[in-house]
């Protein structure tokens, strides 16, 4: 009986992790590692605003796939969305710009 319940959950948390796979995007230049953690080999990596398959999440790292290399990178660098890719220059408001100020030299710079 503890047999047949231990399989049972094991089918269950593999059916609703099986068909997980979302699309994120990498919100700065990230190392893609072997496993979930820096103590890990790096295998490649994503330039800033790629976007990839993430197919799983492990304490803060996310198992990606980007142009066929499949390994884990770190939660920080993985974003929902690509909004921060695209730049926005600021609004131009007049001449701001000052001439900078440079003391006089008076001699052996004393």
């Amino acid at each position: 009986m503890l047999k047949a319940i231990a399989t049972a959950f094991a089918l269950i948390i593999a059916s609703s992790t099986a068909g997980f796979a979302a699309t994120g995007w990498s919100s700065g230049d990230v190392n893609i590692r072997q496993g979930p953690g820096t103590s890990y080999y790096t295998i490649g990596a994503i330039p800033r605003c790629a976007s990839f398959t993430i197919y799983g999440q492990d304490r803060g790292w996310y198992q990606v796939n980007w142009r066929g290399v499949t390994g884990w990178v770190s939660g920080r660098y993985v974003v929902s969305n690509d909004n921060h890719c695209h730049y926005q220059a600021p609004a131009y408001s007049g001449s701001t710009y000052q001439q900078p100020y440079h003391a006089p030299s008076y001699g052996s710079g004393y």
